[in-house]
């Protein structure tokens, strides 16, 4: 969206760059790859601004909370395939996968990351409008007309 806002306003080039390195942050600091408490003090706030970290938080939460992932950790008799389960032994296998993943265990935080991302369509939203809204069309016209006219007087001599 932001490329394509700033594309219209011509600053593609700047912004394409700006937007990687968002784009690299966003999936550095989801929470899945780097879990939350191994994110430095410093880059917190990365994770916590991050729509896609809320995202997964959502989902797996979701299902790891679900009937499916009930059994006790207890309960299984060869740990292998579980390793979780070895050091949250008390714990179901979905709590204990979350809580090996130092992702929070509370469905509460399901509304939340849902509250979160609503707030960020939002916010996106009134961005993209107000940068729209500031398009001069006039400008872009004139610009377009020049360059086609200047593109049907240059002449290409072609090579023989």
């Amino acid at each position: 969206l932001l490329v394509e806002i700033m594309s219209v306003q011509g600053y593609t080039e700047s912004f394409s760059f700006i937007s990687g390195v968002f784009v690299t942050l966003f999936i550095l600091f989801n929470g899945f790859l780097l879990p939350r408490y191994q994110v430095p003090g410093y880059w917190i706030w990365v994770y916590y601004l991050n729509p896609l970290q809320w995202a997964v938080t959502a989902l797996v939460v979701n299902e790891f909370t679900s009937p499916d992932y009930s059994l006790p950790c207890q309960s299984v008799l060869n740990t292998t395939f579980i390793p979780q389960c070895v050091r949250f032994p008390n714990e179901s296998i979905g709590h204990a996968w979350l809580l090996n993943a130092q992702i929070r265990t509370d469905t509460r935080w399901i509304g939340l990351s849902v509250i979160v991302l609503l707030a960020w369509l939002v916010v996106w939203n009134i961005l993209a409008y107000f940068s729209i809204s500031k398009i001069q069309h006039a400008k872009i016209l004139k610009t377009l007309k020049t360059f086609h006219a200047e593109a049907s007087t240059t002449h290409v001599v072609p090579c023989l």
